[in-house]
């Protein structure tokens, strides 16, 4: 109905601007009087949108039926005051005064901080008409007003919702996170007009900086502003420690705002609230694990540690929603000290507290402090028992350790014994247990030093700069390491290409389809589907997996690695999001190659049941003849049908390198 009704307004206009000019052809210019009600017709017949009257101006036109439906349709030139004369001698218009008939409102818009943006962002700064249209003006109360409290979030969006170029909004996307808090689901989706609205926080014609003791946002103001809907929770806020310390001056004592958030206020029953079960510990952790704030007001800076070692932080670090946390005890709105009557945490209190956890708790129950340490003078028992397991811990652990080691290695010197006293096969060459031996020095070097840097907090880390390997120390360290990985990895290039026994090996640990094979025969045989293991060749498929694995994570280290390093010259030719992808594949990369390291390699030749206690081949680079038709029975068979019978310093091998331990088949020697 409102539309229609503004529809046949528009048209009313038009017929009475009709009326006016054809009245008015031929006469002389003029000046109109004020009580001309032909005036706003007139104006449109020109003015108005699809305007094809001679003479009529270009540019902006106003819609007749927005006009017709606004508060100022009765009069153009009572906003227009210098364009009473027709014809009009200026081309434009001069800007409106809006104090003429707003003064009150104009006076208290020019104290707002919009009113108030330097010079060199003064020239976006928005005026009456961001806010209302200038030629379709309705009241506030009309749900299709611009500053309808349905519509506001939208006009403030024109500048709050992200828009704006960084630097001319103070704060740009609020409008983003009004729209999915609780209130703004209320007065967006649900249009309840008893929800907070934009102006019922931020009053626009009176709006005061945060900072202005007389604004509504000022921090002391905020309860009083929030019990303007929320009068129980702020009148139990109103009797807390909180609210006590912010009416004497302490700023950093929170108000509402700093528990609940601003615009992005959700309900606390949802999980992305900052008052969700699961979040409160560390809602309350910003200010009482705040070392500013504790050092300045003098608060115990165990608070929020002691919560967490204790049983109720560990269940609610673990996720359980029926830990008990900080408002279990403390309360939410009317945390008090303990020695408040009524405080939930006061002597008279505590057992009805912890009695809605753990029902049937009795005096004893609360015996003693939560919060307490192993060091505090009122644990004196637990102080003790903390020290004794502390020479304990170690003394029985190290002890074990130490004779365990004894035998593990008993059981090492005696398969290198074992070694020594039968025929061996050479496996590796001097060179290759160096450069195996500088590999696995910088790769240990590097995830020690690499992961210190990931985990700061890591209680070994803490260890390492306690006896002086700070984080520069550890930095420097880890590039040397770097560096010798790297070196190591060249030479290990070099080896293959130069050395005849590094092609050969190299030649045999190229991938093939019979890998596959194997690996299906071995994994048959464990389950014991087949009743004969493959028979391997000099490397096995676990060896080959292993080997390119290496490669292809050692090439991804060494690249991102040197990124990393030198990342100032690498962005001097490369986009810096290049350096962030580095640096999660470099710690991806090194968690992988960690595990696999764990998990595969010390396996095989540690934790294998036919290696245990080890392999010792990494030290001696042999193979006893047992291991060799074990481990390597191809290899070994291959050797053998070459007709190796003598010590390989007298076989020729079948390159025509007569060198002892070449590596080809007749590179074996008995030793």
């Amino acid at each position: 109905m409102n539309r229609l009704a503004a529809v046949l307004k528009g048209l009313a206009v038009w017929a009475l601007a009709a009326a006016a000019f054809a009245a008015a052809a031929g006469a002389a210019p003029t000046a109109w009087a004020q009580d001309d009600q032909d005036e706003p017709a007139s104006c449109l017949s020109c003015h108005a949108e699809g305007a094809t009257k001679k003479g009529a101006p270009e540019g902006k036109r106003v819609d007749p039926a927005q006009w017709g439906a606004s508060l100022h349709a009765k009069s153009c030139v009572q906003c227009h005051e210098d364009m009473e004369e027709l014809p009009h001698t200026k081309k434009k218009a001069d800007p409106v005064n809006c104090a003429n008939c707003h003064e009150d409102s104009v006076e208290k818009f020019k104290k707002t901080p919009h009113a108030k943006l330097p010079p060199d962002l003064a020239k976006n700064a928005p005026n009456c008409s961001t806010c209302h249209p200038p030629h379709a003006v309705l009241r506030k109360s009309d749900p299709k007003s611009s500053v309808h409290k349905f519509n506001l979030p939208s006009t403030c969006g024109k500048c709050h919702g992200g828009a704006r170029k960084d630097g001319e909004v103070r704060i740009a996307k609020t409008v983003a996170q009004y729209a999915l808090s609780v209130h703004g689901v209320e007065v967006l989706e649900k249009h309840n007009e008893k929800a907070a609205g934009c102006v019922d926080c931020h009053p626009i014609h009176d709006l005061r900086p945060g900072g202005d003791p007389t604004s509504k946002t000022f921090k002391p103001n905020i309860p009083k502003l929030c019990a303007t809907c929320h009068e129980k929770a702020a009148g139990e806020f109103s009797g807390s420690i909180h609210a006590t310390a912010l009416a004497r001056g302490r700023m950093e004592s929170p108000a509402c705002n700093d528990c609940h958030s601003e615009h992005s206020i959700q309900k606390k029953e949802s999980i992305d609230s900052t008052v969700y079960g699961r979040h409160v510990s560390q809602t309350c952790a910003n200010c009482h694990a705040a070392e500013r704030i504790v050092r300045k007001y003098g608060l115990d800076a165990d608070r929020v540690s002691s919560y967490r070692d204790s049983y109720h932080g560990l269940a609610d670090s673990g996720g359980s929603a029926k830990a008990a946390n900080c408002a279990s005890c403390h309360g939410f709105h009317d945390v008090r000290p303990s020695t408040d009557p009524k405080s939930r945490i006061h002597k008279d209190n505590l057992l009805a507290t912890c009695q809605h956890c753990h029902e049937g708790a009795t005096q004893g129950f609360i015996e003693g402090r939560v919060h307490a340490t192993a060091e505090a003078d009122t644990d004196v028992y637990a102080y003790w028992v903390k020290l004794f397991y502390m020479l304990v811990i170690p003394l029985t652990l190290g002890g074990m350790a130490l004779h365990n080691g004894l035998i593990w290695f008993k059981h090492v010197r005696a398969k290198l014994r074992a070694q020594r006293a039968s025929v061996t096969y050479v496996r590796f060459r001097p060179i290759e247990l160096w450069v195996h031996a500088s590999v696995g020095f910088s790769f240990i070097v590097l995830a020690i030093t690499g992961f210190a840097l990931t985990f700061p907090d890591a209680a070994w880390v803490h260890g390492l700069a306690a006896v002086g390997f700070g984080e520069t120390a550890r930095g420097w360290v880890h590039r040397f390491a770097g560096v010798v990985f790297a070196v190591a990895s060249v030479a290990h290039v070099a080896y293959i290409i130069a050395s005849p026994h590094g092609r050969y090996a190299f030649g045999r640990i190229v991938p093939k389809l019979q890998d596959l094979r194997d690996a299906r025969q071995n994994v048959l045989y464990h389950l014991g589907l087949a009743k004969t293991p493959p028979k391997f060749d000099r490397w096995d498929y676990t060896m080959k997996l292993e080997y390119w694995a290496l490669a292809w994570g050692g090439v991804v280290m060494l690249v991102t690695g040197s990124m990393l390093w030198f990342k100032v010259e690498v962005t001097a030719w490369m986009p810096r999001w290049m350096v962030f992808v580095a640096e999660r594949i470099h710690y991806y990369e090194a968690i992988l190659a960690v595990g696999a390291i764990i998990v595969w390699h010390f396996f095989f030749v540690i934790f294998h049941p036919a290696e245990y206690p080890m392999s010792v081949t990494w030290m001696t680079g042999k193979l006893t003849e047992d291991e060799m038709k074990h481990a390597h029975p191809e290899e070994f068979e291959r050797i053998r049908d070459s007709g190796y019978r003598v010590p390989p310093q007298q076989a020729a091998d079948p390159s025509q390198h007569h060198e002892s331990g070449h590596g080809g088949p007749n590179d074996t020697g008995g030793v």
